[in-house]
């Protein structure tokens, strides 16, 4: 991060990595989660791991998700509203 001195880190659909997050934010960079997907079957697991996610998720200048449903359950997993928008693929 010292070296390259990114201003955006830019991940897609659900690689969320809690120290890459943290620490672009710590370099100031901005944060991107882009294509954003979390499926039927992984949904109950975002939810009950909240208290996991949501300090990650958090992190997040915007979250571009597949689908409103997408965007729903990035929500409830701790993404700030504000900044979740369904975007489409």
């Amino acid at each position: 991060m010292r070296a390259v001195k990114p201003v955006c880190c830019s991940v897609l659909e659900t690689e969320i990595w809690p120290n890459l997050f943290r620490e672009a934010k710590r370099h100031g960079a901005s944060v991107l989660l882009a294509n954003g997907r979390i499926s039927d079957k992984s949904e109950p697991r975002y939810r009950s791991l909240r208290w996991f996610f949501a300090p990650t998720l958090e992190q997040c200048d915007a979250v571009l998700t597949q689908s409103e449903q997408d965007a729903e359950r990035f929500i409830a997993a701790g993404a700030p509203p504000d900044a979740v928008n369904a975007a489409g693929n």
